[in-house]
C-alpha cells in the first residue's frame, strides 16, 4: 500500500495515549547478570572458578513484554493478564512492572507454577572483552491448575468491553491460554471484540481473531513444511492467504526483511520494512509489532495503516542492543522522518 502521510501518522499517534488496551498470555522474566571475572578467584572447596555477579538487569519478557511496549504508547496502564509463580522470579516480575507504572492487580499468583525467566550471564574480562554464555532458563512444566484457570477466566471476563483491542501471547507449552482460556478469547472475538494472537505452536486453533504467525510460523500452522530459503514476499503472502482461508480469520504476518501482509483470504496488502542500522538485536520485535498494530487500530487506524505503525515501532526496538526496548511516539515521529 501507499506510505501514509506525517499528518495521519500525527492524527493516530495523537489518539494512541487515550486507548484501553489489554494482553493476555504468558509472562516472563528476563535477566541480565554481568560478571566481572576479573574478581573470580579459584574456589578452596572445589577447583573452581567462580563467576561474580557485579551487576543485575530485569525486564519483562513474551506477554510482559507486549505490555511494556504497549505501555510506552498509552496514558493509562495497559491491562495485564496472566498466571505467574509464587517465586523470587514472579516477585521481580511484578516489581519491574510497577517501576514502569502497570498494574498488576490482574496478574493470577500460583502455588503450583513457575515463573518462567531467561538470564543471561554475561562475563566480563579485561578491557572490551565481553561474552555471553549460555543462557539460564527457568521453565514451567506444570500445566495450570483449575482454580488459578477460574481466576484468570474471571479477570478475562471482566475486561470484555472495557477495551479497545486485546492482545494475546500464547507462547509457552504450559501456558496460561490452556483449551478453556482460548476458548473464551474467541468468544469475546464472535461477540465483536477486536483480538491480535501471537502463538508460536497453537494459531490454527484460533477464530474470530487477527492472527499475527511470522513466516515460519504461518507455515508451520498451514502444512507443516517451512518456507524455503529466498523465496520472494508474494510467495511468502500465499502462506498468510491460505492460512486465512483455513481458519477464517485475518490474517496479519511479518516476513522479515520482507516486511509484513495483511489478508482477509482475499486482498493481499504489503507493507515494506523501514531502513536500519547494520548492528541488529530482534528480540522481541515480535512483541513490538503487536503492540504497535493493537494501539493503531484501537486509535482508529486501518489494518494497513496499523500495520505501517507496527513496522516503524518494531523497526525501533531492534535497533536496542541487548535488550528488549520499546518504542514511543518521539521515537516513531524521528524514524519516520529518516526515512
Amino acid at each position: 500500500m501507499n506510505r501514509m502521510t506525517r499528518e495521519r501518522l500525527c492524527e493516530i499517534l495523537d489518539k494512541m495515549p487515550a486507548c484501553r488496551v489489554g494482553i493476555i498470555g504468558d509472562l516472563c522474566l528476563d535477566a541480565y547478570w554481568h560478571a566481572d571475572m576479573t574478581k573470580s578467584e579459584l574456589s578452596r572447596e572445589t577447583p573452581f572458578f567462580p563467576i561474580p555477579v557485579t551487576e543485575e538487569r530485569y525486564s519483562a519478557g513474551s506477554a510482559g513484554n507486549v505490555a511494556c511496549n504497549l505501555h510506552a504508547l498509552l496514558t493509562h496502564s495497559p491491562k495485564v493478564l496472566g498466571v505467574i509463580g509464587d517465586d523470587w522470579r514472579g516477585d521481580m516480575l511484578r516489581r519491574v512492572f510497577r517501576r514502569q507504572g502497570i498494574e498488576t492487580d490482574a496478574i493470577v499468583a500460583s502455588e503450583t507454577i513457575m515463573t518462567n525467566a531467561y538470564i543471561k550471564p554475561i562475563r566480563h574480562g579485561f578491557g572490551a572483552c565481553v561474552v555471553e554464555s549460555e543462557r539460564i532458563d527457568f521453565v514451567n512444566c506444570s500445566v495450570i491448575g483449575g482454580v488459578d484457570e477460574e481466576k484468570l477466566l474471571a479477570e478475562l471476563a471482566a475486561i470484555e468491553g472495557k477495551v479497545d483491542v486485546l492482545c494475546v501471547s500464547d507462547q509457552m507449552e504450559f501456558g496460561c491460554i490452556t483449551p478453556r482460556v482460548r476458548e473464551a478469547i474467541c468468544a469475546m472475538g464472535a461477540r465483536g471484540m477486536r483480538i491480535i494472537v501471537d502463538s508460536r505452536d497453537r494459531i490454527h486453533l484460533y477464530s474470530n481473531v487477527i492472527l499475527k504467525p511470522n513466516e515460519l510460523e504461518g507455515a508451520r500452522a498451514l502444512n507443516g513444511v517451512l518456507p524455503k530459503e529466498g523465496q520472494s514476499r508474494e510467495e511468502l503472502a500465499e502462506i498468510a492467504r491460505a492460512l486465512a482461508v483455513k481458519t477464517n480469520c485475518r490474517v496479519l504476518m511479518t516476513m522479515g526483511g520482507s516486511g509484513s501482509v495483511f489478508t482477509d483470504g482475499n486482498d493481499l496488502t504489503f507493507c515494506n520494512p523501514f531502513r536500519v542500522g547494520r548492528e541488529l538485536d530482534i528480540c522481541g520485535a515480535g512483541d513490538t509489532f503487536m503492540s504497535g498494530m493493537a494501539c493503531a487500530l484501537a486509535a482508529g487506524a486501518e489494518p494497513g495503516e496499523a500495520m505501517q505503525i507496527a513496522n516503524l515501532a518494531s523497526s525501533i526496538t531492534i535497533q536496542k542492543i541487548g535488550i528488549t526496548g520499546t518504542a514511543t511516539k518521539a521515537e516513531m515521529l524521528a524514524a519516520w522522518d529518516m526515512q
